[in-house]
């Protein structure tokens, strides 16, 4: 029964969060005039791959389950390495919504159990 309430719950948030982020990318893309560096290129392929992601685990909740929690971790890693400062709050603005996110996909994709489903 729960199943159904954290997959919308995922889709909903992990598509704000994805589009949030998409957002981020095309504006920051259009304002600044300098040319690409390594910094913003890894941003972007995170940002593309967090959107395919939440698009995959609209139909697949386990595979896109998956990779969002590793494209979390990666997110919250590369905010490490490139935040200048306040580390632990960069980690947790750009990749713990989507750790969160893939987890509860994971939790929406799991068989219930025989009781539960004689409940349903």
């Amino acid at each position: 029964m729960m199943q159904k309430y954290y997959k919308w719950i995922a889709r909903i948030s992990g598509s704000i969060f994805a589009l949030f982020w998409l957002f981020i990318g095309v504006v920051s893309g259009f304002n600044d005039p300098l040319p690409m560096n390594w910094e913003s290129i890894v941003m972007a392929l995170l940002i593309g791959v967090s959107a395919v992601g939440v698009i995959i685990a609209w139909f697949r909740e386990r595979l896109g389950g998956i990779l969002l929690v590793i494209i979390g971790i990666a997110h919250s890693t590369f905010a490490l390495i490139s935040s200048g400062h306040n580390h632990l709050f960069a980690m947790m603005i750009s990749g713990f919504p989507f750790l969160i996110v893939g987890v509860l996909f994971l939790l929406s994709s799991r068989k219930p159990k025989e009781k539960e489903q004689e409940l349903d």
